[in-house]
């Protein structure tokens, strides 16, 4: 009798002790957040939802990921704040699937439908380099991106290129050589090369893109892609080559970007955008 009430004893001893779960700042509740199945502007296997979240207009993400990554994610990314970012509200990590819930303006359009109006295609290489600012400021922050998308960055009311979507990417062709050989994680060198494929999908058709990718993935420079000077393509391939520690960093593209835009005649944008991204640094 005296070993079973100290067996009890123990255990309430446990219980009092126990401290309470720690619950992550960037946690929303699923009651808080709503959204509906015929709100779907994602595919089958990407599933995102325009819906609301304290009364605001925000994009929900459903997510694939292991736990761990997505909580890894979340914590991450809902400190970012940057003009060329899209802010993360908040994520719910208790429900299956679990999902991210980031800032979403109705008037946005994202990448491939503003480069798909005529009047806006000379604005191509300003809005590169307001998307390499926006992944200059991750990885000054130690935060690796993953395969860009051109669905994935969105132009917002204000005309600002924005790096969003942190659902998964699946599109293999983006994929740097390194992690198509292993389960390598995202790193900065991946973006680059993910980034310089990015460049070839906005500048020319899919098709060739996919080609030139399939030669720079196998360590092989293809020919020059028509729509592209010289100094533009250069640019490409040092982004895409084959070993991680041969390609140029952020810095360098940024720079680059900056030059091709100021020479397509938007100037006063670039620097614009540059003080903005530098006042949040």
């Amino acid at each position: 009798m005296l070993t079973q009430i100290q067996g009890i004893t123990d255990r309430l001893v446990v219980l009092v002790n126990l401290k309470p779960p720690v619950v992550p700042e960037w946690f929303v509740s699923s009651d808080d957040v709503d959204f509906q199945e015929r709100n779907m502007v994602g595919t089958y296997h990407k599933k995102k939802y325009h819906g609301t979240w304290k009364k605001a207009n925000v994009m929900v993400a459903l997510s694939d990921l292991r736990q761990r990554d997505f909580e890894v994610r979340a914590t991450k990314w809902f400190s970012l704040r940057h003009p060329n970012i899209v802010a993360l509200y908040g994520a719910c990590h208790i429900v299956n699937p679990p999902f991210f819930v980031y800032e979403f303006d109705p008037n946005e359009i994202n990448l491939l439908e503003f480069l798909n109006v005529e009047a806006n295609r000379h604005l191509v290489w300003e809005k590169l380099y307001e998307v390499a600012l926006g992944i200059h400021y991750l990885h000054q922050r130690q935060v690796a991106y993953g395969e860009l998308g051109i669905e994935r960055i969105v132009i917002s009311r204000n005309g600002q290129a924005k790096v969003g979507g942190l659902e998964e990417n699946n599109s293999y062709y983006q994929r740097p050589p390194e992690q198509l050989r292993s389960e390598m994680i995202a790193s900065p060198a991946s973006d680059i090369f993910s980034f310089g494929i990015f460049i070839m999908d906005t500048t020319t058709d899919v098709i060739k893109a996919i080609d030139a990718a399939n030669m720079f993935q196998h360590g092989e420079i293809p020919e020059r892609a028509p729509n592209l000077s010289g100094e533009q393509w250069n640019l490409v391939v040092k982004m895409c080559a084959y070993e991680p520690q041969g390609r140029v960093d952020i810095a360098y593209v940024v720079n680059q970007l900056k030059i091709f835009a100021m020479e397509c005649g938007n100037t006063s944008q670039a620097s614009d955008y540059e003080a903005n991204a530098g006042s949040t640094e």
